[in-house]
């Protein structure tokens, strides 16, 4: 029985070589066209705007704005809080499952 010999590699006929190359070639060229066109319309069309909106001042925010003083308000709402009795007299404990926390103990919002 005669044997047949397999070459190593691919068969030739497997695979459509032109068809990868037009596809590659066809998708570098798009990728380049669309790079041209990109730069030259943000050269062209947005980069003179550019300088014009930088310099342009910034709109005021609608309000709420940031607090000029939150330190302040907190304290200021702290106070009217306990005053009117929504907020608890009595500081929260410092100690959890595992007993007092070193980081708790120091601060005075809590």
């Amino acid at each position: 029985m005669a044997e047949h010999e397999h070459p190593f590699g691919h068969e030739p006929s497997a695979i459509a070589t032109r068809r990868v190359l037009a596809t590659g070639g066809v998708l570098a060229l798009t990728v380049i066209g669309v790079v041209i066109v990109l730069h030259f319309a943000l050269r062209d069309v947005v980069m003179p705007y550019h300088a014009q909106v930088a310099i342009r001042p910034a709109p005021i925010p609608p309000p709420p704005r940031l607090q000029a003083s939150p330190g302040e308000d907190l304290a200021r709402f702290r106070a009217t809080g306990r005053q009117s009795g929504y907020i608890r007299q009595q500081p929260p404990t410092r100690t959890g499952l595992g007993g007092p926390n070193p980081q708790l103990a120091d601060r005075d919002d809590l």
